[in-house]
């Protein structure tokens, strides 16, 4: 036999909470595009603090680490770009742009040996 009570509370909780999931995904969404647009402008101190906010909410997002890598890039700040981009190849074994990426900054930094 169920419970009625116990379904009725579960069901109450789900939709209390779908909405904030839904809401948080929205704004993970709207923060990408206020990042890219940032960075598209050259604000890459603007940018830097969105993909930091990205993180806060998501702090797997190895495409918010990449997109960080790249504003700490335009900034001149290569050593945290450095370890950005890896933290974005850590979550993201596959993720080629990272790779291209750390390859720039290294190259930057004179670090890369060949």
């Amino acid at each position: 036999m169920r419970n009625p009570k116990l379904i009725a509370l579960f069901l109450s909780l789900s939709l209390a909470i779908t909405p904030q999931l839904a809401s948080a995904q929205t704004t993970i969404e709207q923060l990408f595009q206020q990042g890219n647009a940032a960075q598209d402008a050259g604000k890459y101190p603007q940018a830097e603090a969105i993909w930091l906010r990205v993180l806060q909410i998501n702090p797997k997002d190895a495409n918010a680490y990449y997109n960080l890598g790249r504003a700490l890039y335009d900034q001149k700040k290569l050593d945290q770009a450095v370890a950005t981009l890896q933290k974005a190849i850590q979550l993201n074994p596959k993720y080629v742009d990272a790779y291209i990426g750390l390859g720039i900054v290294l190259s930057d930094t004179n670090s890369l040996k060949v």
